[in-house]
């Protein structure tokens, strides 16, 4: 299974709920937590990790908290990813790190992958992190799925703003 760590998944979910806020409106970690259902020393942990990737900013004290950068405004769902996890990599062989699979010389799908994990990085560098908090009020049946990503991919980062209700 393809599945990205927990605590991606979260850091996700984290980003498009403060994304959500009015500029410059400060959330604490415990709002953060309250408002998510998570655990604040996870939350804690993920947006301490967040702010050292440079998508948070921070202000200490008690009426402090947490804002998106303005970096994290221009970043891709992909960028996210890399950040926390590290390069996108489907299989060891496409992995850029000097790590070498055995079969490599004498696989025949090595190409294919390959190419398969350069079209799911590319989907996923192009998707723009605020394309995440545009509601959907269901998903695209199958069919529909390149129209419907096709959307996003045109939107210019401004016009997420004028899409969410805030």
């Amino acid at each position: 299974m393809i599945q990205l760590r927990k605590d991606t998944d979260q850091a996700l979910l984290i980003l498009t709920s403060l994304l959500k806020q009015k500029e410059g409106v400060l959330v604490s970690a415990s709002a953060v937590a309250e408002n998510l259902a998570l655990p604040y020393p996870t939350v804690s942990k993920i947006l301490k990790a967040l702010h050292k990737y440079g998508l948070l900013n921070s202000v200490q004290g008690p009426k402090g908290g947490y804002t998106v950068t303005k970096a994290c405004l221009q970043m891709s769902v992909g960028s996210v990813i890399e950040k926390i996890e590290g390069p996108i990599a489907l299989t060891l062989c496409t992995s850029p790190h000097k790590q070498t699979c055995v079969s490599k010389d004498s696989c025949g799908i090595h190409p294919h992958m390959s190419v398969i994990n350069r079209m799911v990085r590319g989907v996923l560098m192009q998707l723009p992190l605020q394309a995440l908090i545009v509601p959907l009020k269901k998903a695209p049946k199958n069919e529909d799925i390149q129209a419907f990503w096709q959307q996003y991919f045109s939107m210019e980062s401004n016009n997420f703003n004028e899409a969410i209700p805030r």
